[in-house]
């Protein structure tokens, strides 16, 4: 085994034998197959280790320097700096059992995958990690089952090349052992394996195998199955992440529905109770014949604001109603002309500041009084007075706001201004939360608008056609 460039060092384990773990220190070269490698040999019993004034003598003189320390008379830490690529392990060998690839902080930027090979022949093993390591997988290796065992506890992997034939443990034990554990039952295992015959191919897949490659190997084949699999594992766990992320995203969902029926139920008792003695005693003391005009207006203007207040209320709990799609319609034959002036009287004051003319157009009904369509007052009333009063802000000032009628299949309600809505919106004018070109509110107004007449059977669109104009056209079902 050839040393790369840098700084390595060798440490030792326990006394019944030793265990040489070459450790190497530093960055990773780009050229190097691995930046940390761990390197064991045991000696049977009775075998005397090499002394650990040997190994530092042999550091120095080969490599010009070398840190020792030692522990009755074995080494357990050999520190030294390999100075020249040429540089071979010195006399005494070493089989590899295990060492693994990791790179700097400059070149773990992008997602690496971790490849463990299993093979009881080390030169096995340098031949796949040749083919792999252009690819620039991290990898690990083990020479026997009860190693590659240890590593899948020490580490995650996302593949592993486990060899069948093996002493003490053969591949499909190991493969058996792996697939029973919660935390390595998912890694992907391909046999490297000698054997052709069907059974031992079956036994394999039975195990929990995922494919198979025959040896010797061809490596376009194990680089080219490597590779598909580990892209089906990153699609795998691409797709689980996706899962999850889906399953948090209902969770907040329920939480989130959980939290409107809390506050749907907070508003229904808690702010809906207070107003009801508002209206009632407001009304109470209008009856009474010893106030004074203008007491009684201000009597009325509490007794219509806590009313407004009110049908808010129920209004946010109808929109929430009808965004679930479990809203009750019950529709009546209404006037829509005199649900139109009312708003037009209460708006009168905002477009009085603006110096907006609010004008009611044409009535193709032959009573110009009416104009019916079908749907719930305060529906049609909380539409009617968003888009109007949305027109109102929308337009210049000094210029008009006109409301006329039409009817053919449909009831239908044109609400027209100056000004042009911005081009950058027009395409979401009617979606939640769209707040650019309209002066202050919360981006609810429109959408409520189209919210509530679709459920009662109808439509609304923005008309744009005309320069500088706008146009807001409902239709609802005719009365």
């Amino acid at each position: 085994m050839k040393f790369e460039t840098g700084n390595w060092k060798l440490e030792t384990g326990n006394l019944k034998f030793a265990d040489y773990n070459f450790c190497r220190t530093g960055f990773a070269t780009p050229s190097g197959i691995f930046s940390r490698i761990a390197a064991r040999k045991r000696f049977g019993r009775g075998c005397k280790p090499r002394p650990a004034a040997d190994l530092g003598d042999a550091g120095k003189a080969l490599w010009g320097a070398a840190n020792l320390h030692a522990t009755r008379h074995l080494f357990s830490s050999f520190e030294f700096q390999v100075s020249s690529s040429e540089f071979q392990v010195p006399s005494f060998k070493f089989q590899v059992s295990s060492f693994e690839f990791q790179v700097s902080e400059e070149r773990s930027m992008s997602k690496k995958f971790n490849v463990l090979i299993v093979d009881d022949i080390s030169e096995n093993i340098q031949m796949v990690a040749n083919t792999l390591k252009e690819e620039g997988y991290q990898m690990a290796f083990a020479l026997n089952g009860e190693d590659a065992l240890s590593h899948t506890e020490a580490m995650s992997f996302d593949l592993i090349l486990l060899d069948i034939m093996m002493p003490d443990m053969d591949g499909y034990e190991v493969c058996e052992r792996l697939k029973k554990k919660p935390e390595t039952k998912d890694i992907p295992i391909i046999f490297l394996t000698a054997k052709t015959d069907t059974e031992s191919i079956l036994k394999g897949f039975e195990t929990g195998g995922v494919d198979y490659i025959t040896k010797p190997f061809n490596g376009a084949e194990l680089l080219a199955r490597v590779k598909n699999h580990l892209e089906l594992k990153r699609s795998r766990e691409e797709i689980e992440e996706q899962k999850r992320k889906i399953e948090e995203q209902n969770r907040k969902l329920i939480e989130a529905e959980k939290l409107r029926e809390d506050v749907e139920r907070i508003s229904r008792h808690d702010l809906k109770n207070p107003l009801n003695p508002i209206i009632g005693f407001s009304r109470l003391l209008m009856s009474d014949h010893i106030l004074s005009p203008e007491q009684i207006e201000y009597l009325s203007i509490i007794e219509q604001s806590a009313c407004q207040m009110l049908e808010m209320i129920n209004l946010s709990l109808d929109m929430f109603k009808m965004e679930r799609g479990i809203y009750q319609l019950n529709p009546v034959r209404l006037n829509i002309l005199e649900i139109t002036r009312k708003v037009i009287a209460e708006t009168e004051s905002l477009a009085q500041a603006k110096e907006v003319n609010l004008l009611l157009g044409s009535n193709p009904s032959d009573n110009g009084d009416i104009f019916t369509a079908r749907g719930e007052e305060l529906l049609c009333y909380s539409m009617l007075s968003n888009l109007i009063q949305n027109a109102v802000e929308a337009s210049p000032i000094g210029e008009p706001v006109e409301v006329s009628f039409d009817q053919g299949d449909m009831a239908v309600i044109s609400i027209h201004n100056k000004g042009a809505v911005p081009e950058d919106i027009r395409d979401t004018f009617f979606e939640k939360y769209v707040t650019s070109g309209k002066r202050g509110g919360t981006g609810l107004g429109t959408y409520s608008a189209k919210l509530i007449a679709e459920t009662q059977g109808g439509s609304i669109r923005l008309d744009t056609s005309e320069p500088d104009e706008t146009r807001i056209i409902i239709s609802l079902p005719m009365g």
